[in-house]
């Protein structure tokens, strides 16, 4: 499972949750927000926006308990999968120790075995060496019995990411009506589409050249500099007035961008979530198996056939471990 994009639609979501969670509910301070106290349009008035701010809010505010509940579950997948491959590595350090293991690992000169790395044979163990197999029985027991049924399945969280979803595009539906209306309203009551900010900067450069013609410090760059201050002074006032003006707009253009991109995010969180509990799953399964069958090597064959496979089993705990940390991170 590659984890970058999943970490990306998460912080998208929590990008949203961020934004809303800034939204006033109290309608005195949503006329301030506003800026107005009537609007002549009753789906802009302050009253229908608090309400529709209130869903907002109430709706972010619910991530917080998807967000708990799949990190725990997350974090404890994370920690069987660090036990197991604590434990895991201490039996394959001491199936590595075995001589006919041992003798393989030093003529390949690798780390691990594949299965053309070695002829079969059907030659017994001696006593020695099942004597220190029999020795790693600790590990063994330590392996057994290894599932996810104490952490639960998926299916609670991802009902939940479904629903924060459906609820999301709702809400989209709702930001497209208020979106649609703001285009149309009376630009003297919720602000000018326009900034001067290019205004400001162009009298700070004039201004910086200005004082470079004249000297810095002489008589006629200070003259100049105080009758630009005073008119950059006008203008930030007047840049600030306008933004207050102009808050719903640009708020209302951001949470309708949020909520259209929260439904893919959210699919994403569901198939990250769910694509490593099966590969947990799965992993449970093979170890299982292969610790409940280990009795059966008798052979140097099926000692090295057992090493073969248990390794790619390690591997897959790995994957399991580093990816669980990974999401629980995101989450």
């Amino acid at each position: 499972m590659t984890s970058t994009g999943t970490d990306k639609q998460i912080a998208q979501i929590n990008e949203y949750v961020r934004f809303a969670a800034e939204l006033p509910t109290e309608l005195i301070a949503v006329k301030v927000y506003l800026g107005y106290d009537a609007s002549g349009d009753p789906v802009l008035d302050p009253a229908s926006m608090q309400a529709l701010f209130i869903e907002l809010r109430s709706h972010a505010d619910s991530w917080q308990a998807i967000s708990t509940q799949a990190s725990q579950q997350i974090r404890e997948l994370s920690i069987t999968a660090s036990s197991v491959v604590k434990d895991g590595n201490g039996l394959l350090r001491g199936l590595g120790a075995l001589g006919p293991v041992a003798q393989i690992l030093n003529k390949i000169g690798k780390a691990s075995i594949g299965p053309g790395d070695f002829e079969a044979t059907d030659a017994s163990l001696d006593e020695d060496t099942l004597d220190r197999l029999n020795r790693l029985q600790p590990y063994v027991e330590a392996l057994k019995g290894i599932t996810l049924g104490s952490l639960g399945d998926t299916d609670a969280s991802n009902a939940l990411i479904a629903d924060f979803r459906t609820k999301a595009t709702a809400l989209e539906g709702k930001l497209s009506g208020i979106v649609t209306k703001l285009k149309t309203a009376n630009v003297d009551l919720i602000g000018h589409e326009q900034t001067i900010e290019p205004t400001i900067d162009a009298f700070r450069e004039a201004c910086a050249r200005i004082v470079a013609q004249f000297g810095e410090g002489s008589a006629a760059a200070v003259a100049i500099q105080q009758q630009v201050e005073q008119t950059l002074a006008e203008l930030t006032s007047r840049k600030s007035d306008l933004q207050d003006r102009q808050r719903l707009s640009y708020a209302a253009g951001r949470l309708f961008v949020h909520l259209q991109g929260l439904g893919y995010a959210t699919l994403d969180a569901q198939s990250a979530l769910t694509h490593l509990w099966l590969a947990g799953s799965g992993a449970c399964s093979r170890l299982e198996n292969a610790v409940t069958h280990i009795g059966r090597v008798t052979t140097e064959d099926t000692l090295l056939s057992f090493y073969v496979s248990y390794q790619q089993i390690l591997r897959d705990w790995t994957t399991v471990r580093d990816d669980a940390s990974t999401l629980y991170r995101a989450f």
